[in-house]
């Protein structure tokens, strides 16, 4: 029995306990748990330049949390693959896939493999230390079907401020690609402590950021799916994508679901989801602990993720009746 052999074996072991018995338990917020989780995982696991993944290949930032939390062993995590599977079975040929804060393009750049010529994938996202990864991964794939537009989604524009947003960008050594319109030291302890001992340079810089809202940039195009991941400015995206949604009668949306940063956004976690409800639309929850994809509604949402509890999950929209997959 060799080295690798058992490095492999003990990796799954320790990432199916994570999974299903330690996972959902908050365990993550305590900081000395997730520096030892961090430090088990890096020496298992590893961490890889790039992974071929659902027919593309993926360079991975490594200073993005987000981007290495989302794959594991040589492909995407479950959880991811699970929302992966999703989307592919629901994007057609010729069919507009919109991904708000697309980072180094986890989703957008295996849907444009996928679509090859015969679609379009819009790709915002306003960080240039993700953009570089984003493009990387556009060019090794050979796709010419990727708009990048380096903006923040956002509603019509913030008053008095034109079409540009103060945005809060994370120091790259706490992660990048987890970015915010709300100044995480305004709470240190929801906002900073889960990741970092230490506040003094949680954040590496601010700026003001160009916005647009996805009715003013689609108009009356077709748009098939957005994905919304923006850490708490999903209720912006929202306002900003009433027509849209009227528009397009089969328009599936998924999206980040955070009380906690939706509250910090001034966003109301409650109507964020009535809003959907009232364009007619009903809920999948993407299980993370269960792996799977089941019906769900508000109050159970509302429920189970709280702003006391800061747990998140992410959600299907569609406008039928859910079920599992």
């Amino acid at each position: 029995m060799n080295k690798l052999f058992i490095k492999k074996t003990l990796a799954r072991a320790y990432l199916f306990l994570r999974r299903n018995i330690f996972g959902g338990q908050g365990l993550s917020r305590v900081s000395w748990i997730r520096n030892i989780n961090f430090a088990v995982e890096n020496f298992l696991v590893g961490r890889r330049e790039f992974i071929m993944t659902n027919g593309a290949t993926m360079y991975l930032d490594p200073a993005s949390q987000r981007s290495m939390n989302f794959w594991r062993k040589d492909s995407i995590s479950p959880q991811m693959q699970l929302l992966v599977n999703f989307i592919m079975s629901k994007i057609l040929e010729g069919g507009t896939f919109v991904d708000v804060g697309a980072h180094i393009g986890q989703l957008a750049i295996p849907v444009a493999v996928k679509l090859k010529q015969s679609g379009n994938v819009y790709a915002f996202e306003p960080d240039e230390r993700g953009l570089a990864y984003l493009r990387k991964n556009i060019a090794v794939n050979g796709l010419t079907n990727v708009i990048i537009e380096p903006k923040a989604v956002s509603r019509e524009r913030e008053r008095g401020r034109g079409n540009k947003t103060k945005m809060f960008f994370r120091n790259a050594k706490y992660g990048t690609g987890v970015n915010s319109f709300y100044d995480p030291y305004s709470n240190t302890r929801e906002f900073i402590v889960p990741h970092t001992n230490t506040t003094e340079d949680f954040i590496e810089f601010s700026k003001d950021v160009e916005t647009v809202s996805l009715d003013d940039y689609f108009g009356k195009q077709r748009v098939d799916l957005v994905n919304i991941y923006v850490e708490g400015a999903e209720g912006l995206v929202q306002e900003g994508m009433l027509q849209l949604l009227s528009d397009n009668p089969d328009i599936i949306i998924i999206s980040n679901f955070t009380p906690v940063y939706l509250n910090a956004t001034g966003t109301d976690p409650f109507l964020y989801l009535r809003t959907f409800e009232e364009h007619g639309f009903s809920f999948l929850n993407i299980d993370a602990n269960k792996i799977k994809i089941r019906p769900t509604n508000i109050e159970e949402l509302m429920r189970t993720y709280t702003v006391e509890n800061c747990k998140g999950t992410r959600i299907i929209m569609e406008r039928k009746s859910g079920s599992e997959v």
